[in-house]
């Protein structure tokens, strides 16, 4: 990276603060939505838009519930919990749920905002609505 200029490096860019903490050549980089320069951040395979930063975070502890956990947390059945996935959607909303794949198995797992999301359909509609719309959606699926 010796002899690129700023905008090389930071295309789009028109201000970064550096801060040298310590010894070494170790850089931290704060990105915040609410001060300084707009900033957007966008989901991962988005051609729009230039990567100044990647953040790795640890996917499993962001998605640290498996089926039972979720149900045992809501104090549902495994099946009214199952009824409740599928009618929210949930194994296609990537805040709430991701399927992991280790060798030949896969993981369903689930983050903490599935809990709110399953409570509060649960708290809306009750458990016995919630059910019928799950054998509906069983029922049109079986007829595809």
């Amino acid at each position: 990276m010796s002899g690129s200029s700023f905008d090389d490096l930071f295309p789009g860019i028109s201000v970064v603060a550096f801060n040298a903490d310590g010894e070494g050549a170790d850089v931290s980089l704060r990105i915040t939505k609410n001060e300084g320069i707009p900033v957007h951040l966008v989901p991962e395979g988005t051609s729009a838009g230039g990567v100044i930063a990647v953040k790795r975070v640890d996917e499993l502890g962001f998605y640290n519930l498996s089926h039972s956990d979720l149900a045992r947390k809501l104090k549902l059945s495994p099946i009214k919990t199952t009824a409740a996935i599928a009618v929210l959607d949930l194994k296609d909303d990537p805040d709430c749920s991701k399927a992991f794949k280790i060798g030949r198995s896969v993981f369903q797992r689930y983050s903490q905002k599935s809990i709110e999301r399953i409570k509060t359909l649960m708290e809306d509609r009750g458990v016995d609505d919630v059910w019928a719309q799950y054998r509906e959606l069983r029922a049109a699926k079986r007829k595809q």
